[in-house]
């Protein structure tokens, strides 16, 4: 099946199987000039208004319950557009990725919250033991 070429899959494929490996490797509607130009280049997308907002202190980052609540609701994250919108829609690229960028950071200040609560509750732990020790050795 393959001709030895090393210049991309599409490319290796014997002439009569390129044809088929590209009905099923493609968007449709996408001619076959649009698909050897995506698969050969690099997608840059420029955008402005980028999420480093969501670490100033100013930022309220919402309450676990509410997103527990919004996601049982609505089955998708708030600000990523869902499978139906993205099916019947399609997605700009660069609106997708700077909401996940605004999701990733969400999710590190979530862990700083859950690691700083966890150190807390070490500490209050410690605390609890040393007491507890020392009313166990002042009854002896």
């Amino acid at each position: 099946m393959f001709d030895g070429s090393a210049t991309g899959q599409h490319r290796r494929l014997l002439p009569q199987w390129r044809e088929r490996w590209h009905r099923h490797h493609h968007a449709p509607g996408q001619t076959r000039r649009q698909w050897r130009y995506l698969c050969q280049k690099k997608v840059k997308v420029t955008q402005s208004g980028w999420p480093d907002y969501v670490f100033h202190e100013d930022y309220k980052l919402p309450a676990l319950k509410d997103l527990a609540a919004f996601i049982r609701k609505n089955k998708h994250l708030p600000g990523i557009p869902s499978a139906d919108e993205v099916s019947r829609n399609g997605i700009d690229l660069g609106e997708v990725n700077k909401e996940q960028v605004k999701k990733i950071e969400e999710l590190t200040l979530y862990i700083m919250e859950q690691d700083d609560k966890y150190m807390k509750l070490e500490k209050r732990l410690e605390l609890m033991e040393t007491k507890l020790g020392n009313m166990e050795k002042a009854q002896h």
